[in-house]
C-alpha cells in the first residue's frame, strides 16, 4: 500500500517540480532588484537572495543538470552580479551579510570566482560582529551556514551551542507555536543537515528521531491550516532526515501534504500563501495581475522546486 501511495504521489510531485519550475521562468523578471514589483528595496533584495538560494540547491543536487530552466536562472543571477551593485545590499540592509555570501556561493559553484565578494564579506564581517551576535539564534545558524558554505572564517557559536538556543533545540511544544516558529525550525534542519548533504549530524540518533516526530506533528498543523508554503518546507526537512533516521514519514500525511499541494496550485502554476486572495485579481490589468500573484506566491512557488527536488532525489 505505502509503495502504491508513493508512485501515485511521485507523478504529482513530478509535475509540481515542472510547473512550478516553469512558473519561475516565466515570472523572472520580478526576481530583478531593480524592478518595479515592490519600493521596498529590502523585500526585492530578499526575492533575488532567495532565487539564488534555491539555484544553490539545485546546482548542488545536480537533478537539473542538462535542463535548460536551470541555465537560464543562472544566466539570471550572473546578469545581475554584472550590472547591478549586489555588494551593496551588505550596506543597505542589516541581514545583507547572509544574503551575499548565498550569492558568493553561487559564484563559487558556478566557477564565477572573477566576480567573487570574499573580501568584502571577510571585512565586513570582521568589523560587525557585535551587531551579528544580536541575532536571534535560527538566523545566526543562517548566518554561520551562509559564511561556511562561501568558504569566509568566522568566529561564531557552534552549531550544537547555536542549535541548543533555537526553538527545535528548547523542544517547544509544537500547539504552541507561532508560524514563526516553524519556520524557524524548518531552516534549523536546513542547516543541520547542510539541504540534506550532511553525512554526520551533530544530533545523535535518539534526538533525531524526536526531531523527525516533531516535524510530522507540524507538518499536521499547516495541512489543517491549509499553508502549501510550510507544507513544503516541512516536507523538504523530512526528505533531508529520512536516511539518518531510517525511517519514512508518515505516507497517508505526506500524501496528504502534495494533494493538498498539488489540487492547491493556481492555473498559471504558482503555489499561493496564505496571504493570496483570488478575488483581488479583480479589475487589475494583466500586468498587474502577475506583479499581484509574484507578491503573494513567489516564495511557496521556490519552496515547492525545492521539496519537489528534495523529494525526487
Amino acid at each position: 500500500m505505502v509503495n502504491t501511495i508513493r508512485n501515485t504521489v511521485d507523478e504529482k510531485v513530478c509535475e509540481l517540480a515542472n510547473t512550478s519550475l516553469d512558473w519561475i521562468i516565466r515570472n523572472i523578471e520580478f526576481f530583478d532588484v531593480r524592478n518595479q514589483v515592490s519600493d521596498d528595496f529590502r523585500w526585492k533584495l530578499k526575492t533575488y537572495v532567495e532565487l539564488v538560494f534555491l539555484t544553490n540547491y539545485l546546482l548542488r543536487s545536480k537533478l537539473y543538470e542538462q535542463d535548460q530552466r536551470l541555465q537560464k536562472i543562472i544566466q539570471f543571477n550572473l546578469d545581475i552580479c554584472q550590472s547591478f551593485d549586489v555588494e551593496a545590499m551588505i550596506y543597505h540592509d542589516p541581514d545583507g551579510l547572509a544574503g551575499l555570501a548565498i550569492v558568493e556561493e553561487f559564484l563559487q559553484l558556478t566557477d564565477e570566482t572573477k566576480l567573487s565578494f570574499a573580501f568584502t564579506l571577510a571585512k565586513f564581517w570582521a568589523y560587525q560582529v557585535t551587531d551579528i551576535l544580536k541575532k536571534i539564534p535560527f538566523r545566526l545558524m543562517d548566518l554561520k551556514y551562509s559564511l561556511e558554505r562561501a568558504g569566509i572564517a568566522n568566529d561564531l557559536p557552534s552549531y550544537r551551542e547555536l542549535y541548543n538556543r533555537t526553538v527545535l533545540g528548547k523542544k517547544a511544544a509544537p500547539p504552541y507555536m507561532s508560524t514563526m516558529d516553524i519556520y524557524s525550525i524548518t531552516h534549523t534542519v536546513f542547516y543541520l543537515t547542510d539541504m540534506g548533504h550532511a553525512r554526520n549530524l551533530i544530533v545523535d540518533t535518539k534526538e533525531l528521531q524526536a526531531i523527525f516526530q516533531t516535524l510530522l506533528k507540524l507538518l499536521a498543523i499547516s495541512i489543517s491550516e491549509r499553508n502549501l508554503d510550510l507544507m513544503g518546507e516541512l516536507l523538504m526537512c523530512l526528505s533531508f532526515l529520512e536516511p539518518h533516521v531510517e525511517q519514512e514519514a508518515a505516507p497517508h500525511l505526506t500524501e496528504l501534504a502534495w494533494n493538498l499541494i498539488y489540487t492547491g496550485r493556481l492555473p498559471e502554476g504558482a503555489i499561493p500563501s496564505v496571504t493570496f486572495h483570488a478575488p483581488q485579481l479583480s479589475g487589475l490589468s494583466q500586468k498587474e495581475q502577475e506583479k499581484h500573484i509574484f507578491t503573494h506566491c513567489y516564495h511557496p512557488t521556490l519552496v515547492i522546486a525545492g521539496a519537489t527536488t528534495a523529494w525526487m532525489k
